[in-house]
């Protein structure tokens, strides 16, 4: 009914194709693309504190747990239906008008309605922790406190079989299940010690154990200095140490489409085709296919953290705080967004953005995979993107600074006490490296 057909372009000329056609077509006559997703959540925390040979003891178990569905309610459709429905002939691809009963009733036909995806993540925890103070000396009790964590972590995504099958239009190819988990295991312990009677120093020291990305220990140390009773002067130095999570690792790659149109920056740059191969519609100002999901290369982030703050309480009516901070974090994780990929990457680098860009290849004759028919990529011009890699990675350091300001002020009245707090940070530095 729609195709072959004639047209004339803006120059008068009547043109009439013929044979196998491609198009790119919007499905807005299918719907908004909708999920409806569900979590279930649940944590149950039990523990035990109190004394035992001079002791203060305090010990915790907890379990939470994650269930979530994903049901698709509009919009998706399977690839091998809508297909079959186009091949009728009843179905207008190139009006852009609404259809007409018949072909929308093929198109209802192709649409998924139903519970696609199931998932479970459970964490359960088990802690314990000593303190007690070990002696007193002039400037005060040196105190010390022990403890232990033990972590276990399970994942376990379930795609159903219409996700596993790839054949969802958009839908990003075969999801398979995924199950994971870990295992982790810190000791850590804290000491305080006076060392006049306005100054104390405290140090503590973690240490972890992971089932997959082995051990890592992480100090501390801080500093309270009271040189009047209305003023307190801290500081304190850190490290820090963070995992990936499971989904970070092990969340399968699938396809799906970039947020924004580009342009291949060699085959169509500025918007410009290079040749009548290059498919304009798929190619130029058009959303590119990218591929997100995990990586179970990535390494663990780690972070080095210092602050000093000055605290003023001329009475216990008022007080006011004032914190500055710094954090300096390497091998940050993340996922680029595709306007970098594609303005920084692929301007540095065309062909590939570096690794970014996976282009298809040439067959046998010496076409290109994904060529125009009758219009084959010349052997001196790289074939069309594929897809854009965009998954979890390891981007690089992260700068961040600032002052932490609060302040309080107390009012008595008859009624009782009227308290007005206050509390901001103002960033200073704010810097990323995304490579």
């Amino acid at each position: 009914r729609y195709y072959p057909t004639q047209f004339t372009t803006p120059t008068g000329e009547v043109i009439r194709p013929t044979g196998d056609l491609p198009i790119a077509w919007r499905l807005k006559v299918g719907g908004l693309r909708t999920n409806r997703a569900e979590s279930e959540e649940d944590r149950l925390v039990t523990g035990l504190q109190g004394v035992v040979f001079g002791w203060d003891y305090n010990t915790a178990y907890s379990q939470s747990r994650s269930k979530v569905t994903d049901n698709y309610i509009d919009g998706w459709v399977r690839e091998s239906i809508l297909r079959q429905a186009i091949l009728t002939g009843d179905v207008d691809v190139f009006s852009g008008r609404p259809l007409d009963a018949t072909g929308q009733a093929l198109v209802d036909g192709a649409k998924i309605l139903e519970t696609v995806r199931r998932s479970e993540a459970t964490v359960k925890t088990f802690d314990g922790r000593l303190s007690r103070e070990l002696l007193e000396t002039k400037a005060g009790p040196i105190a010390l406190a022990v403890g232990f964590e033990r972590r276990e972590e399970e994942l376990d995504d379930q795609p159903q079989a219409v996700l596993f099958s790839g054949d969802i239009l958009g839908g990003g190819g075969a999801l398979p299940a995924t199950r994971a988990d870990r295992s982790v295991t810190a000791l850590f312990a804290e000491l305080n010690v006076p060392i006049l009677r306005n100054l104390e120093a405290q140090f503590a020291l973690r240490h972890d154990k992971y089932s997959d990305f082995g051990n890592t220990t992480n100090p501390k140390v801080a500093l309270r200095w009271t040189p009047s009773k209305d003023v307190l002067v801290r500081s304190s130095y850190s490290t820090g140490f963070r995992a990936p999570t499971l989904s970070d690792l092990f969340l399968p790659n699938f396809l799906s489409n970039t947020a924004a149109p580009h342009n291949d920056p060699i085959r169509c740059p500025n918007s410009t085709p290079i040749g009548g191969f290059v498919n304009a519609g798929l190619e130029c100002d058009a959303q590119f296919q990218n591929q997100l999901g995990g990586n179970p290369t990535l390494t663990p982030e780690k972070s080095r953290q210092w602050t000093l703050g000055l605290v003023v309480e001329p009475s216990n009516l008022a007080s006011l705080g004032v914190d500055f901070w710094s954090i300096r974090r390497r091998n940050s994780i993340g996922a680029l967004g595709d306007t970098t990929v594609f303005d920084v990457y692929g301007a540095a680098d065309p062909l590939t953005a570096g690794g970014r860009f996976l282009r298809n290849v040439r067959n046998a004759d010496g076409t290109c995979v994904g060529d125009l028919a009758g219009s084959p990529t010349p052997s001196n011009v790289p074939c069309s993107i594929n897809y854009v890699i965009q998954g979890q990675q390891n981007l690089g350091k992260f700068n961040l600074s600032g002052f932490d300001l609060s302040g309080t002020l107390r009012f008595p009245t008859g009624a009782g006490q009227l308290t007005l707090k206050g509390e901001g940070t103002y960033i200073t530095q704010y810097r990323y490296q995304q490579q």
